[in-house]
């Protein structure tokens, strides 16, 4: 890891004291760091969600994001025709829309337990979504 763009590779300047110790920190205590990592991304939230929305408004932003979708297509096919054919069938009408599984929400995701099956979907709220896909059982 480099601070603010040095890189030094010495043992004895604050550059690399700093990286030694955050190198030990994360080995004695993940958790910890975990946490205080979490705790920063809520801080920093709408922050960090300003500045890529102002940074997907420029050209560059918007080729770069382009870009990033084609390749995630291209490398996730299966999941991508899924995505197309679940759509197609709720605006055609062959696929209704439920409520969450779990709690019954609205607001819900379309979750694919098999790719290959694109109209076989379960309705989960996105709180829901993330929890089965951190690895909760649902």
């Amino acid at each position: 890891m480099d601070l603010m763009g040095l890189k030094c590779e010495c043992g004895e300047c604050n550059v690399c004291k700093s990286r030694e110790r955050m190198r030990r920190e994360r080995e004695e205590n993940p958790e910890r760091v975990r946490a205080r990592d979490r705790a920063r991304y809520q801080r920093d939230k709408e922050k960090r969600r300003a500045a890529m929305d102002a940074y997907q408004a420029t050209p560059a932003g918007r080729e770069a994001h382009n870009v990033a979708s084609r390749r995630w297509a291209k490398a996730n096919y299966p999941k991508r025709r899924a995505h197309i054919i679940v759509s197609n069938a709720l605006r055609s009408g062959k696929l209704v829309q439920g409520p969450c599984e779990v709690c019954g929400a609205a607001k819900v995701h379309a979750h694919h337990d098999d790719y290959t099956k694109p109209l076989e979907v379960r309705w989960l709220c996105p709180e829901h979504h993330a929890q089965h896909h951190m690895g909760g059982v649902i």
